[in-house]
């Protein structure tokens, strides 16, 4: 038998050249390594041996199957390396994959030295950049750590703050857009104490301090009109006594340009109150409708998920082998097997319908609390466990939810142009499979053990039937059909010896 001879030596790679090195004769070239050249003390690979590919180590070696084969005929070192390229195959393909799979990240290598430099960078982002659930409505409202950049960065808070207020944002009321600054004292308009403080802030004189108006003399009210005088009432003292020295007709026309003024600020005022209305209006629909979205999603990814799994339960629930059409027992025709493979095929599935439903009753508050004290005592579920299992659930719904609510308003807001989720957006959905996944992991491990117990159950079935059987007197019933009853039957009378072929005729049929 002739020696293995088809096996090239791997070259050796531990020689690779240091383009940082100051000194290139410290350098150790190994078998293989590049030549290289040295320029001004750096040690650097030639050009044309740097831009050819790396040549492949097992491309002379056979496969593992015919090394396996070689080495059952004698042949020497292919059982060796049989077992290297059994343990080396696969790590080549690991590593291409992770190569492929980390590429992208290459960029991030040389911007941050060490991991917890880039830890550090997205922990301040996530700081930043975060949502909450609104205590009155449960909408997802933004959430920035603004004590850690007070505490952390006060020079850069207050250049952000700074700028901040002086750029346009959306007034949520009317849906005009202003600066924030306006927006902020239009706020405090509202408040008798924050309006005192800017008035005192920027020197200004309170209304009340205004000296009262007194009402108009019966004589004036004679020269105006009846539908007038009302606007005359209300007119300042000061215009007033301005315009009494004025002819009845000029009054009366003034009066008429005033009330005309009056009447269109009460309009446009109307107007910006049904405006507000509309704007309130469509706020209060875009959250039912934002949070009818969330609450989809999440009944849409669970239903989803639920399914897989009762379709993997139905697949693994085979307790019951069917019988095999063409290897069926002595006396069962193909009819009757068919009707029976049918009921075992319906016994398996009401099997993994009771343990669907098992598993799916822990994840319903209003069902849980009549499984989970029989599941813990068969050992299937610990405090642990279902500790977990609720803390992905909330994670699941929360993160779900909010991603829905935010996804559908971002949609409304690039109307379908080219629409892309924000990055916060995408982390939440994120989250929320990878909670789901964490769920569902959970209820294969319920369901094992569940299974498991079904298997026992069915074992101790057939034990309580074999002894039952091997109890018994007989095993059939008598020819002209009346039950046979092992509590009540005589014993049967057994021929002593080797039986012949009449007596198990004549016992057995």
């Amino acid at each position: 038998m002739p020696e293995f001879e088809g096996a090239t030596p791997a070259p050796d790679v531990s020689g690779t050249p240091e383009t940082s090195s100051t000194d290139s004769s410290s350098v150790s070239q190994g078998v293989g390594a590049p030549s290289e050249q040295s320029a001004g003390g750096v040690t650097t690979p030639t050009a044309d041996q740097g831009s050819q590919p790396t040549a492949d180590p097992f491309a002379d070696l056979p496969s593992v199957e015919e090394l396996t084969q070689q080495a059952g005929q004698g042949v020497k070192y292919a059982a060796a390396l049989a077992n290297l390229r059994g343990v080396l195959d696969p790590l080549r393909t690991q590593n291409t994959e992770l190569t492929q799979k980390w590429q992208s990240y290459e960029p991030m290598l040389e911007r941050f030295e060490q991991p917890e430099q880039l830890q550090e960078v997205l922990g301040f982002r996530d700081s930043i950049i975060a949502w909450e659930n609104d205590p009155v409505t449960g909408e997802p409202v933004p959430a920035p750590n603004v004590q850690f950049l007070q505490e952390k960065y006060r020079s850069h808070a207050d250049y952000l703050v700074a700028d901040l207020l002086n750029l346009p944002t959306v007034d949520p009321e009317t849906g005009r857009e202003v600066p924030r600054a306006d927006l902020i004292l239009e706020a405090w308009r509202d408040s008798p104490e924050r309006r005192a403080h800017v008035a005192k802030v920027l020197g200004l004189v309170e209304p009340s301090a205004i000296a009262p108006q007194w009402q108009p003399t019966e004589e004036e009210l004679s020269l105006v009109r009846p539908e007038l005088q009302d606007v005359y009432r209300k007119l300042p003292y000061e215009e007033r006594e301005e315009l009494k020295l004025n002819s009845p007709e000029f009054i009366n026309r003034a009066l008429e340009k005033e009330q005309f003024q009056q009447q269109l600020i009460e309009r446009d005022k109307q107007t910006q109150e049904a405006q507000k209305q509309q704007a309130q209006q469509r706020e209060q629909y875009l959250n039912s409708q934002a949070q009818n979205a969330g609450t989809e999603y999440v009944n849409t990814q669970l239903n989803q998920a639920l399914t897989t799994f009762h379709e993997s339960v139905v697949q693994q629930c085979n307790f019951i082998k069917p019988l095999d059409p063409a290897n069926l027992p002595q006396g069962v025709t193909p009819e009757q097997a068919a009707q029976m493979n049918q009921q075992i095929a319906s016994s398996n599935k009401a099997e993994a319908a009771q343990i669907t439903g098992l598993v799916v009753s822990l994840f319903n508050p209003q069902t849980q609390a009549y499984v989970l004290p029989l599941l813990k005592e068969i050992g299937a579920v610990d405090d642990k466990m279902l500790s977990q299992m609720e803390k992905a659930a909330s994670a699941f719904g929360n993160n779900g939810r909010n991603y829905g609510n935010l996804n559908y308003r971002q949609q409304l807001q690039t109307n379908g142009n080219g629409y892309q989720p924000s990055a916060d957006v995408t982390g939440m959905n994120n989250e929320a499979q990878r909670a789901l996944k964490t769920m569902i992991g959970y209820a294969n491990q319920i369901r094992g053990k569940l299974m498991e117990q079904r298997s026992n159950f069915f074992s101790l079935k057939a034990t309580e039937h074999n002894q039952t059987l091997n109890g018994a007197g007989t095993v059939r019933p008598p020819i002209n059909g009346t039950g046979y009853n092992p509590t009540t039957a005589p014993p049967a009378q057994l021929p002593s010896g080797k039986l012949t072929r009449a007596d198990i005729d004549r016992l057995y049929g």
